[in-house]
């Protein structure tokens, strides 16, 4: 559905799929024709996830909790 010219900005959305395995998926779906925007990325403490769109260019953020990844130290203690 066309948005008239004045609505403002155009609204985005991405979805987030939880995934066993961040990598592999992203690479699995990059040969499949899709794109990796943001490669995988720890954030310390709680997930990996990547940024990618599958073949038509929708974006979808691929993630898995790592509770292994040590949290950065509290730095206001």
């Amino acid at each position: 559905m066309p948005l008239p010219k004045d609505a403002g900005p155009i609204p985005e959305w991405i979805g987030y799929i939880h995934v066993d395995d961040v990598d592999a998926y992203a690479a699995r779906l990059a040969e499949d024709g899709g794109a990796i925007h943001r490669p995988p990325i720890d954030v310390p403490g709680m997930l990996r996830f990547t940024v990618v769109a599958d073949r038509q260019g929708a974006p979808i953020a691929l993630f898995t909790a790592n509770p292994a990844t040590p949290s950065p130290p509290n730095r206001l203690a």
